[in-house]
């Protein structure tokens, strides 16, 4: 991409995710080059060496490595000197992880829960976390597969994913099925009743003629319910 091209992917990210109805947000990239692209950008910004991102596990393919690492340091070479995040998502990244970065920042910026899946939403909310260092605050991670790359990622934002299921899949299955769980998770913030008594319930004593008292609901960050 350009650097014009970029800005203006960031700007159509904002405009969606500005236009979405709800509080939450999953990112999770598709499509072939994908998992590399997002590996440059990580390596470029973080002291990560790019072998760690790219190697899937100790059963990859020897030789399938040594390709992608031979193409990938060629791309590094061709753009040694640039460093700014924005140039290096020009530089390395594709349209889907700068529209990615635009949606993170509005999403965050309205405190909205954002939902991280795979690589390429590491790698655009690294580029994100480098326009407005908050948007951390309001990200959850998530998992699709057990790729060894992947765990580097997590790993330079001290996150672990919610789930761990052993999936092969493609990312954004991991932020789905995580789903009923963050949202169990926000019922629990905000549906329990304010006072109950800690100690442990005795159903001898459960009175049925009296009320039961009213449930009363505490703010959230993430406003009344995720939906």
């Amino acid at each position: 991409m350009t650097l014009e091209q970029a800005h203006a992917a960031i700007r159509a990210g904002m405009e969606i995710a500005d236009s979405m109805r709800g509080n939450l947000m999953a990112c999770a990239g598709l499509g072939v080059g994908s998992h590399e692209s997002a590996a440059l950008i990580l390596s470029r910004l973080t002291p990560c060496p790019i072998r760690d991102l790219l190697a899937a596990g100790p059963q990859m393919n020897p030789d399938l490595l040594a390709h992608l690492l031979a193409v990938v340091h060629g791309a590094q070479a061709r753009h040694r000197d640039v460093q700014d995040a924005v140039e290096v998502l020009a530089a390395f990244g594709g349209f889907e992880t700068a529209v990615m970065v635009g949606a993170i920042l509005v999403a965050a910026s309205k405190r909205h829960l954002v939902m991280v899946d795979g690589i390429t939403a590491c790698a655009a909310l690294m580029v994100a976390s480098l326009i407005a260092e908050s948007v951390t605050d309001y990200c959850v991670f998530c998992r699709s597969h057990s790729h060894l790359g992947l765990d580097q990622a997590l790993n330079l934002f001290r996150a672990s994913a919610l789930l761990e299921l052993g999936m092969e899949s493609t990312d954004g299955t991991g932020a789905t099925l995580a789903w009923p769980m963050v949202k169990c998770a926000a019922a629990l913030l905000t549906e329990v009743a304010d006072g109950e008594d800690p100690g442990p319930s005795r159903p001898g004593e459960f009175d049925a003629a009296e009320p039961f008292e009213e449930t009363v609901r505490t703010a959230s960050p993430f406003g009344d319910a995720l939906y």
